[in-house]
């Protein structure tokens, strides 16, 4: 599975399913961890962040609306 699916895939799930986003996190952290590359860690270290914190914010976004809590005024 590559990023954009780990990603599609994170952002269409529950975003309260926390054992199953800690277990994407984990294998790209594990996978990260392998570059041998101190620059290129590093890289894709922030880039991983900042993909998750994207992701996650796509799925709560996304169980909101399926939800019908589409931000309706009082």
């Amino acid at each position: 599975m590559d990023q954009v699916d780990t990603m599609s895939t994170i952002a269409n799930s529950d975003p309260n399913d926390t054992a199953n986003f800690e277990a994407v996190r984990q294998s790209g952290s594990d996978l990260i961890a392998r570059i041998g590359n101190t620059l290129a860690r590093q890289a894709a270290k922030a880039a991983w962040r900042t993909s998750m914190a994207k992701a996650l914010v796509q799925a709560m976004i996304w169980g909101s609306w399926s939800r019908g809590d589409r931000g309706s005024k009082p």
